[in-house]
Parts: C-alpha cells; sequence; structure tokens
C-alpha cells in the first residue's frame, strides 16, 4: 500500500509510477481518501497480503494483467 504520510496527512501514490492524488487528507479521514480517489478513476487492488494503487493513467495496464 502506497500511503505517503506528509506530516499529520495522508496522500495516496501510484505504486507503478510518480504520480499521486492531488488531495491529502487528515489520518481520520482514510476512508474518504480511498473514495475519492476511485472516484477519480484510481484502482485499489489488494494483491495477497498487500494492497496497491494505481492511477488512472496506470489502471489499465493493470486491469490487463500486465507484468510490468
Amino acid at each position: 500500500m502506497t500511503i505517503e504520510a506528509l506530516g499529520r496527512d495522508r496522500q495516496v501514490v501510484c505504486d507503478a509510477c510518480p504520480a499521486s492524488y492531488p488531495n491529502t487528507y487528515g489520518v481520520d479521514d482514510f476512508d474518504a481518501m480511498i473514495a475519492d480517489a476511485k472516484a477519480a478513476g484510481w484502482l485499489v487492488s489488494k494483491r495477497g497480503p498487500k494492497w496497491l494503487h494505481f492511477c488512472a493513467s496506470c489502471k489499465p495496464a493493470q486491469l490487463r494483467g500486465s507484468l510490468l
């Protein structure tokens, strides 16, 4: 899971490229942060024990099952 800590705020970061969701959220707003990222086209996927996040640009490759 790539959730970057920025002081007391958190931000979703793509696991396939350097993109990050532009908004930051307080530690108590985790569910809103994930919901907003999904609404903006991000993919949040659990693979084994790990949560992964992919921006809208990288999402198509992940849905195709890319080995990258």
